[in-house]
Order: C-alpha cells, then structure tokens, then sequence
C-alpha cells in the first residue's frame, strides 16, 4: 500500500513506536537508531553483522543481492570513541567515519575531497524535505500520486491523453524539486513507466528500511542517496560507519539503486 508523503511525518513516529515496542532492547545490530533515543549506533560492529539475504526474496531480490555482495567492506576501526570503515563499489574505494562523540557523520570518495559529505544525524530532521508538488496539475481529474522521502516522485493525471508530472531532488537539499511535466506518447511511454515503476519500488524499500530499522533515519538516509546522485561516495560506507546492518543496510542500498534507477528514466524523458 502507498502512503502519501504528507502522511509519512506521522508515520515515521508510528514506525518507530512499534519497532521499539515489538524488539525492545534485544535488537542489537540489526538497525541504526536516532541517538537520542537509545544510540546504539555506537555498538561495535564486525563483519558478521551483515547477511546479504536478510529481508530479501533470493529469486526476486537476486539482482539486489548480487549488488549486496559486490561491495566490499572493511572494518578499519571501531571503538567507544569512533567508526572508520572502507567499501569498495565497482572499484571505487570510499571512506567513512562516524564520531560517536559528536554523531557526525563524514563519507567521501578515497582521494577525492571534492566529494565528502558531512551529516550531523541530530540535525536532520522533519523540515529537512519537502511535501511540495510543482507545476499546474488538475485538480479535476483522477490523479494517482506517489512521493518519496528521496524525492523521486511522479503524479499522473488521467486525463485522455494523461499527463504526467516527474520530480527530481535538487542537488544537496531535500527541500526543492525540480520537475517537468510531459504527455503520454507512443514515444515516451516505455520510459514512463520505468520511472514509475522505479519510484513505486523507491518508495517501498524506503517503507521497508524505516521498519527495519526506525522512523528516525529516514532523512537522513535520503540525504545520502541525494549526496551519491551528485558525486558524493555510495550510501553503503555511510550506513556501515553509522553502523547500519541486517535488513536495514540491505533495504538502505536498494534504497539508493531505486533511486539511480529513476534518474536515469528522469533524464531519458
């Protein structure tokens, strides 16, 4: 079931009520949690903690999983004071570093300053992302929309011929969209709906990743997958520094190659 964004504020805060509620203390190394509530981001990792087919169909999801194993992951250190790890992603090695002292968060690409990213996770929060939708859409006709919490959004307008409307997430911010609106073609048809059928999985791995792990990393998770999309190094060393395992990391990269997947459709329009 799809849920509109202008609901999902609230169900963030449901999610993570009943992740909490349901596994209590016990959940261990499975998710990262927001640090105010019970910081166990800052638990010790090791390789163990990470099964590639945790949450996953191994038929459906095997293109996923085979992603999943592709990238390396090194553990160069974690103590009580911080995280540094390394993945390396289709040859491209990249860093992360987690302050368990501060919470902050830092990833970039190996050799490539250019590219780091800096997250303070209890600074991202619900007014870093927007419920906003652009352009003229009728309010007359039977519309099905479907929003993201990465911004990868589409409304149809069914209209005789449809209209349909893709948004994007703007460089670094998950406060604006750009967009554009289009009309149903012979031509453009197939790509339409790759893009759609890309965002309606966007949106369910992202539904899957705030129930394996809490409500309260979502946004920052999409910061990321924005930050990846312009350069920034791959989400995969950002959950692993944050200490993101389980399903959770596994929902978390499907997360980002949704996302790829739609702006590559985003632009073949």
């Amino acid at each position: 079931m799809k849920i509109n964004k202008y609901f999902k504020g609230f169900v963030l805060s449901i999610a993570a009520v009943l992740v909490f509620s349901s596994v209590g203390p016990s959940i261990g190394s499975a998710a990262l949690n927001n640090s105010k509530d019970l910081g166990l981001e800052k638990q010790i990792i090791t390789q163990k903690d990470f099964d590639y087919t945790q949450g996953l169909d191994p038929e459906k999801d095997k293109d996923l999983i085979d992603i999943l194993e592709g990238i390396e992951i090194k553990i160069i250190k974690d103590d009580e004071n911080e995280r540094v790890v390394e993945t390396i992603e289709n040859g491209v090695t990249s860093i992360g570093v987690f302050n368990k002292k501060t919470n902050e968060l830092t990833t970039e690409v190996k050799g490539n300053k250019s590219s780091q990213v800096k997250i303070d996770l209890d600074e991202v929060d619900s007014s870093d992302f927007s419920d906003d939708q652009q352009g003229d859409i009728s309010t007359f006709a039977a519309t099905r929309v479907e929003n993201t919490y990465s911004n990868y959004e589409y409304t149809i307008t069914y209209t005789s011929p449809q209209k349909w409307q893709l948004r994007r997430p703007k460089p670094n911010t998950l406060n604006s969209t750009y967009y554009k609106n289009v009309t149903l073609s012979k031509k453009n048809s197939g790509n339409l709906n790759n893009f759609k059928k890309q965002v309606d999985l966007l949106n369910d791995y992202e539904l899957k990743f705030i129930g394996a792990a809490s409500g309260a990393t979502i946004l920052w998770l999409a910061s990321l997958v924005v930050a990846s999309l312009n350069g920034g190094a791959g989400v995969a060393v950002a959950l692993v520094a944050a200490g993101v395992t389980g399903a959770a990391y596994n929902y978390g990269i499907a997360v980002e190659r949704s996302a790829k997947n739609a702006q590559h459709y985003y632009f073949s329009i």
